[in-house]
């Protein structure tokens, strides 16, 4: 899985980086079928070499065609549905686990209806609730309690994932959506589920693997601390990209493609 999630995060910027400039269509179709191929080939992987390589490349397909689908998706639907759009898009391939990913773009997007600005913050508070939820089940909750307080904090830790992809495309130019987004995943790849594992295996090794649960959940504070600054800026920031980029989105998508 390591290797997947490095490949991504290091080739998700690069590849979106052309797929904005050459056409988003064209490197989601030549991924999906990149990544359709790879991952036959760890179907026949006689030796760990060539699994090793063939996830490598399941990796690469990824990276292509989850951030520009991801933008080709954004294009064509109205912004107030973008939170849902994404939700439902990175929830596709984990439906059954993260189901949390689309409801939380859903009722991201009702509360921001009402109030754009208060997008960020359905976000933060997504992430803050997440960690105390881990907390409480890794430290205090034992047996079929501590599950349901696990199954909670779940749900919860994947509801951001959406509603991330909207607020940061909704400040930024429709023709850099694809980039947009490859950035993200290359946040989330890098700085998330490659080293989380190591470093909760470090940590379970140092104490125990009770209290290193407990601890890793804790940078979901900084996550919601920064959700909460940037709703200070949010209004700001989308009042100028819908003053300095009046077209559509479906129109910058056909300028692109």
């Amino acid at each position: 899985m390591s290797i997947v999630a490095v490949t991504v995060g290091v080739f998700s910027f690069p590849v979106s980086v052309l797929a904005d400039r050459f056409g988003r269509v064209l490197c989601v179709t030549i991924m999906a079928v990149l990544w359709g191929l790879a991952t036959l080939l760890c179907g026949l992987a006689g030796s760990f070499t060539i699994l090793l390589f063939a996830r490598l490349l399941v990796g690469l397909g990824e990276a292509g065609y989850s951030s520009a689908g991801g933008a080709i998706l954004l294009g064509a639907f109205p912004a107030r549905l973008h939170a849902t759009v994404m939700g439902a898009f990175l929830a596709a391939s984990l439906f059954g686990s993260v189901l949390g990913v689309v409801l939380g773009g859903v009722l991201v997007d009702v509360v921001a209806r009402r109030a754009a600005r208060n997008r960020p913050l359905v976000v933060a508070c997504y992430a803050f609730l997440s960690c105390v939820l881990f907390v409480l089940a890794f430290r205090y909750c034992t047996g079929t309690l501590q599950l349901l307080v696990i199954g909670a904090g779940m749900f919860l830790a994947g509801a951001h994932a959406g509603p991330t992809g909207a607020i940061a495309t909704s400040v930024t130019s429709p023709r850099l959506h694809a980039t947009v987004l490859a950035t993200g995943t290359l946040a989330n790849n890098i700085f998330g589920l490659a080293p989380g594992p190591v470093v909760t295996g470090l940590l379970a090794d140092r104490f125990d693997l009770q209290t290193a649960l407990g601890l890793v959940p804790l940078p979901s504070l900084l996550a919601a601390a920064c959700f909460v600054m940037a709703r200070r800026h949010h209004d700001r920031d989308v009042a100028r990209i819908a003053d300095a980029h009046p077209s559509s989105s479906i129109e910058a998508l056909e300028e692109i493609a």
